[in-house]
């Protein structure tokens, strides 16, 4: 397992590259395509097929499903799987374009095109919210460690030989926020920035959970916030806690964004009950307010925060939607479509 000391959020050339990424591209008002929602929807199915089969998303393999989406949608039933939450992917996927360009790229330069555009083509500062920034300065500064926790596309799938686009990193990178707060309250506290704040940005993050505690334990840490905006990653989580680091305890918050989050995970509890007992609440702009409520940094206890990234964090559905234009655009201007 790759030591969390290796995913800090530093000088290292991986954040300096996301960092210094070139300007992203600056939409103007044009006709739009025709078959811009079939695109759009495309885009969507792809990454969500993507994500399901290797449960986490990969932008090498999405621009790949994307391909034979826009070229050879006869293919469909080859490559993504039939979805009873969306029973139109099939159809959608192996839908045609109205209109196909006069010359179709090769795979390897239209996947190229794609994973530079939903990486280094988006803003992804336009993502994070003032009361997100708010919020995680908040708990940055009473916890005595803070941990951004966020599963993405980093090293990719070895084991499928699939490489990975560093996407998630770029997104932290273009935050442009945690540096300066580390920087700012190690300051404070005259300690070094790495003990204030450390970040595990990468595939399969549940696997991270027992280091992350170890480096709590090694902390005096005895109490774990956890915030999260899936249900199963967060009740995951804390099954592994109770069950491999008892002496800690865990404060869960479970940030209710998604609607069909709310209903599908484990039928033995209603829904009320399972808010009751993840401390739900449906904004990050809330978070302080419930901490301060419950009391969680009011006594000796030290405390560390464990935050997740996409949703709670980062608007994902703005992401989303600013990689879905990037994409199109890019296919307007290399007449692919």
């Amino acid at each position: 397992m790759e030591r969390i000391n290796n995913l800090f959020i530093e000088k290292t050339p991986i954040i300096e590259a996301a960092v210094q990424a070139e300007e992203p591209m600056i939409f103007s008002k044009e006709k739009e395509h025709p078959d811009h929602t079939l695109i759009k929807n495309k885009i969507n199915i792809c990454r969500g097929a993507v994500t399901e089969k290797l449960g986490s998303p990969n932008v090498y393999e999405t621009a790949k499903y994307l391909y034979v989406s826009l070229y050879h949608p006869e293919q469909g039933d080859q490559i993504v799987m039939p979805s009873d939450k969306f029973p139109d992917r099939i159809t959608t996927f192996r839908k045609s374009l109205s209109i196909l360009p006069a010359e179709i790229p090769t795979e390897e330069e239209f996947i190229e095109k794609m994973r530079h555009a939903m990486t280094n083509g988006v803003d992804f500062s336009e993502c994070i919210s003032e009361n997100a920034k708010n919020q995680l300065q908040q708990v940055m500064e009473k916890s005595e460690h803070t941990v951004i926790w966020t599963d993405g596309d980093g090293v990719g799938a070895p084991d499928q030989k699939l490489p990975g686009s560093k996407e998630q990193i770029k997104k932290l990178a273009s935050a442009q926020i945690f540096n300066k707060l580390r920087r700012n309250i190690a300051q404070k506290r005259g300690v070094d920035h790495k003990d204030v704040l450390s970040v595990v940005a990468q595939e399969g993050k549940m696997k991270f959970i027992p280091e992350i505690m170890e480096r709590f334990l090694e902390k005096g840490i005895s109490r774990a916030i956890i915030v999260e905006d899936r249900m199963k990653n967060l009740v995951t989580a804390m099954n592994i806690i109770s069950k491999e680091y008892p002496q800690i305890e865990v404060f869960p918050v479970w940030i209710r964004i998604d609607e069909r989050e709310k209903n599908k995970f484990n039928p033995e509890k209603t829904l009320e009950e399972w808010a009751e007992e993840l401390h739900a609440i449906d904004d990050i702009s809330n978070l302080m307010s419930l901490l301060r409520e419950n009391s969680i940094f009011e006594d000796d206890v030290k405390v560390g925060s464990i935050l997740d990234f996409d949703g709670p964090l980062n608007d994902d559905y703005k992401r989303k939607d600013l990689q879905i234009e990037i994409v199109i655009k890019t296919l307007k201007e290399n007449s692919w479509i």
